[in-house]
């Protein structure tokens, strides 16, 4: 049974086994230069790696996981690669330095906009004070914007939270279809076999031993 104190250790993540029953824990690689990744990956440089260290299943793609065995098994090599800060997605590749380097702005053969035109509207509408709200009304809305932006941010999580665990019972379902299917048609062979053998033993006592 798995240690109801069980829980990952990769920042921002509050999966533990406590609540998430289909999530698996993995223990970090023994070979230093995969290990040495997997902190990297993780973003927690100095981190001190030991034996009760784990990284839920939540960080890792399905391809991840070693077919036929529910997710709970990673393949050689892998490590965690989908995170909160990355919104649980792939990174891009990583472009080209020449794909990097600053191009210079070319003006827009579209653009026609008379400066005088644009200063007078500037100084038109830098000297409207009467649009100008009371200190204490500002400060109300932005005491409610901020209230509203944690009310948002903790339902962001929860809901987070929900479509990853839906998301690994789908494949945890998916992949008991897949054995299913498997069994179905080596239990049929294996039933047809027997019967063969039960009718061919059948007949030949029949032969070897015939009523008298």
């Amino acid at each position: 049974m798995r240690p109801r104190s069980e829980h990952c250790c990769v920042p921002l993540c509050v999966v533990s086994a406590r609540y998430n029953s289909t999530v698996s824990f993995h223990s970090f690689p023994v070979e230093e230069d995969l290990r040495k990744k997997w902190i990297i990956q993780i973003r927690r440089d100095d981190f001190q790696v030991n034996k009760n260290t784990k990284v839920c299943s939540v960080h890792f793609r399905p391809d991840d996981f070693m077919e036929g065995a529910h997710l709970k098994r990673l393949k050689k090599g892998v490590f965690p690669t989908l995170f909160e800060w990355n919104h649980y997605q792939e990174q891009p590749p990583r472009l080209s330095v020449w794909e990097r380097r600053e191009r210079p702005l070319t003006p827009d053969p579209d653009s026609n906009i008379d400066q005088e035109d644009m200063d007078f509207d500037v100084e038109r509408t830098g000297h409207d004070y009467c649009s100008v709200p009371e200190a204490a009304a500002v400060d109300m809305v932005l005491h409610e914007n901020e209230e509203l932006k944690r009310e948002i941010e903790d339902l962001r999580k929860q809901l987070e939270q929900t479509k990853i665990i839906h998301r690994y019972e789908q494949q945890l379902l998916s992949s008991t279809a897949t054995r299913v299917k498997l069994y179905i048609p080596n239990s049929i062979i294996v039933m047809t076999q027997y019967c063969k053998i039960v009718v061919s033993v059948t007949c030949s006592s029949a032969f070897l031993f015939p009523k008298l």
